[in-house]
């Protein structure tokens, strides 16, 4: 679920271990009239740079072929879609761990921090108000369809479903795209479901909007 909000590279074979994302900064608005036959004074380019060094991860199973050939399951096939689905939850993971570092968080019910959250601080409209609001004061670009989005656990979807703003996948328009494991939407957010969505282990209780 993680890995399709991602920004992806290729990099070639015998390209080294390391890869470079840029992101270049907006242009300040200008009020400057321009005056005809005059070449203006060329504005700076500015970027900023991210770089990420290639890892591998992965596992193994051992099988004898007198197990594949007495055991009463397919063991080599189960366990080849098992690893297939080991992988990509272990890469979905690394992904959401680091879409969760930013340090601009919203709790919720006003709350300032994640120890002062109690069972009956739950995420709500609200929040996801509040961060959009925050998104769009400091010009975050939506996604190309014009939201932004929001990857909750099963924990918050049963409490965002009492919500009465919420708008269900059922209530859309025929034709309207659907993400994976898209739920609903709230105020330009499409509301995603993980269900390795990240959660505090210190504090399971409370929810948090990031």
């Amino acid at each position: 679920v993680h890995y399709q909000y991602c920004q992806r590279k290729p990099i070639p074979m015998h390209g080294g271990k390391t890869i470079q994302f840029r992101k270049f900064t907006p242009f300040e608005v200008t009020d400057a009239e321009l005056t005809e036959g005059v070449v203006p004074e060329a504005a700076a380019i500015s970027q900023t740079n991210v770089t990420a060094t290639i890892k591998e991860y992965g596992k193994y199973v051992e099988v004898s072929d007198v197990l594949d050939m007495t055991h009463l399951d397919p063991v080599i096939a189960v366990n080849t879609k098992n690893l297939g689905q080991n992988a990509g939850a272990t890469i979905d993971g690394m992904i959401r761990d680091e879409m969760v570092k930013g340090t601009n968080v919203i709790y919720a019910n006003g709350k300032t921090a994640r120890n002062a959250l109690a069972a009956t601080d739950k995420l709500t409209s609200k929040e996801i108000r509040q961060a959009v609001r925050l998104l769009k004061k400091n010009n975050a670009m939506p996604f190309a369809d014009g939201y932004f989005i929001c990857i909750v656990n099963p924990d918050t979807t049963y409490d965002l479903q009492d919500d009465e703003n919420f708008v269900k996948v059922a209530q859309y328009q025929d034709k309207e795209k659907i993400e994976r494991g898209e739920i609903g939407k709230l105020f330009g957010c499409r509301i995603v479901e993980a269900v390795n969505g990240k959660r505090s282990e210190e504090r399971r209780v409370g929810k948090e909007c990031r």
